[in-house]
């Protein structure tokens, strides 16, 4: 409401008598609001107290540990990656001379998987905002910067302000491993190898526990079809915890089509979930779905321990020989929660 210039004093007064006791992120945000809204400066003054508090700094890198309650802030997608990020984005804001400000962006930067990225949409999201505030204000001038791989010149070129300019190079492209990047006016620069490696397709589990199988219209179990036959899909899941925001996608085999029970020729398939277990909170509901050409998604907000069982059903169109690839379950927001099958080959005969 204060970045609409519509702040709300009456909210603001009641969120500060309990500061102590908002999320970390919470904190952050209404740092920022008690700022716009013009507030009193011994009020912001405090919450930036409160949130220095919550930095811990080591070796250069600070980051903010959320205090976990439970399920309670799981129902806001937080994590310590997104606190940091906001965090620092409010320090931006309020204080860009803190000298917490560098020791964050440092923290955040180290945070990222080995792949660059954070592990899920939020902090992905939340740390490019607070990053990319932080680069367009500390950025000025401009530099012209060359990049070299292997003693071949990749890149020349002029960078002005808060630019972003990246090259991609194919490591069997170069002749050499030798990397060096120049500039003539300073800047900020990161090199970064990525490998791609085969997957060997194998089932995992971590958290849930994931089962796949194809049964002809008998219920027997195969997986070789002739082209026109009805096949039910059915997944099996075990979740070993209560999880929210959880993500099942099933990769379908490129000859099967799902069948749409709400058409007329949807041959009355469903992709309804039912529960092993008989009590009645530990039956999950499911809170979108979606059929597309390749797969079945489902989404759930809330999922119970316990067994679940996800049925559909689908036609085997085209003959030939498919690879399958494994169906994924994930808690979205902590996505090293997850569990997927096997890889599968599936034959259709004409």
């Amino acid at each position: 409401m204060a970045l609409r210039g519509k702040p709300d004093a009456s909210l603001n007064a009641r969120l500060f008598a309990i500061r102590t006791g908002l999320p970390k992120w919470g904190q952050a945000f209404l740092l920022r609001a008690l700022y716009l809204a013009k507030a009193d400066k011994s009020q912001v003054d405090e919450m930036e107290k409160v949130i220095a508090s919550n930095i811990t700094v080591k070796e250069g890198k600070a980051v903010v540990r959320e205090s976990f309650a439970g399920e309670e802030y799981e129902m806001y997608m937080t994590s310590d990656v997104r606190a940091t990020a906001m965090t620092l984005a409010a320090l931006l804001e309020v204080d860009p001379k803190s000298e917490l400000i560098n020791p964050l962006v440092q923290g955040l930067k180290g945070e990222r998987t080995k792949v660059g990225t954070w592990v899920s949409t939020q902090e992905n999201l939340w740390s490019l905002v607070a990053l990319a505030e932080y680069g367009r204000r500390g950025a000025t001038g401009s530099t012209t910067t060359t990049v070299m791989v292997g003693g071949k010149r990749v890149m020349k070129q002029k960078i002005t302000g808060a630019q972003v300019s990246s090259v991609k190079v194919p490591l069997s492209n170069t002749s050499g491993d030798d990397i060096s990047v120049t500039t003539d006016n300073g800047g900020a620069v990161s090199v970064r190898v990525i490998e791609a490696r085969v997957d060997p397709g194998q089932a995992m589990s971590n958290g849930f526990t994931l089962t796949r199988k194809y049964t002809d219209e008998k219920g027997v179990e195969k997986t070789s079809f002739k082209a026109g036959d009805v096949v039910k899909v059915e997944l099996t899941i075990n979740a070993a915890q209560d999880h929210k925001w959880v993500a099942l996608v099933d990769p379908i085999p490129a000859g099967f089509e799902i069948l749409n029970p709400k058409l007329a020729n949807g041959a009355g398939g469903t992709a309804t979930p039912t529960s092993h277990n008989s009590n009645w909170w530990n039956v999950v509901t499911w809170s979108h779905q979606e059929m597309r050409d390749d797969r079945m998604l489902w989404f759930a907000d809330d999922m119970r321990t316990g067994n679940y069982t996800l049925t559909y059903q689908a036609r085997a169109t085209i003959d030939g020989t498919f690879g399958v690839l494994p169906a994924t379950i994930e808690a979205m927001y902590s996505p090293d929660v997850r569990g997927r099958t096997g890889t599968m080959t599936v034959t259709i005969a004409k």
